[in-house]
């Protein structure tokens, strides 16, 4: 090792020596956080007490009507027993009245040969009929005449009334067999009479022939009573 560098390092000890060490430097204590404060759990609210319910006043019970005392039935005045009264005489019948009931037995009786004589068409009755439907032939007014005759009844009433005619009754009768236009044509006098015709000539149009095409006809419907 030369002087030289013996003096240089003892210069640099000497150098190191003389120059004052520095002080130490003391870390600075950081400032410690402050400590929060805890924040203390508020009180809950206490729950405010609910009203009671007022109580309804019970409702009072109504007095029960006493019962009335039952009213014993009087006794009713015991009725007298109505006398017998005498029986009348039963009044003889007259002898008027007897005649009368006669009669009716003697009608009941003709009744039925009236009645009898009321269906048949007179004589008179297909001459007019030939009359009122000149083109048309005998035969197949017969068949329609005799369809009437079937169906006609003498009236109850008229009979006993003794009433008697003849009634014109006009009617259509059409190809499809149907009868329009059922008219009295010229009347009896009766409204009875012409009533029966009129009924007579519907309920027996089911039985009329057919005609080859529409055709009017007229017939009279005579009611006559004979007696015995």
């Amino acid at each position: 090792m030369s002087l030289a560098s013996i003096d240089t390092h003892a210069a640099h000890l000497e150098h190191t020596q003389q120059a004052p060490t520095p002080p130490k430097q003391t870390p600075k204590q950081e400032p410690k956080p402050k400590p929060h404060p805890h924040h203390r759990p508020k009180p809950k609210p206490k729950p405010e007490p609910k009203p009671k319910p007022t109580p309804r006043p019970e409702p009072k019970p109504e007095p029960k009507p006493e019962p009335k005392p039952k009213e014993e039935p009087k006794p009713e005045p015991k009725k007298e027993e109505a006398k017998p009264e005498p029986k009348k005489e039963e009044a003889k019948p007259e002898p008027k009245k007897e005649e009368a009931k006669a009669k009716d037995k003697d009608l009941n009786k003709k009744e039925p040969k009236k009645t009898q004589a009321s269906n048949q068409t007179s004589q008179g009755a297909k001459t007019s009929s030939m009359a009122y439907n000149q083109g048309v032939s005998d035969a197949f007014l017969m068949k329609i005449q005799m369809a009437i005759s079937s169906k006609n009844r003498y009236p109850r009433m008229a009979m006993i009334r003794g009433i008697e005619g003849e009634v014109l009754v006009e009617f259509v009768l059409n190809t499809d067999g149907t009868t329009t236009d059922i008219k009295i044509s010229k009347s009896s006098g009766s409204d009875i009479l012409n009533h029966a015709a009129l009924q007579a000539v519907k309920e027996a149009s089911r039985l009329f022939p057919i005609p080859k095409q529409s055709v009017r006809l007229r017939i009279p419907i005579a009611y006559t009573l004979k007696d015995e």
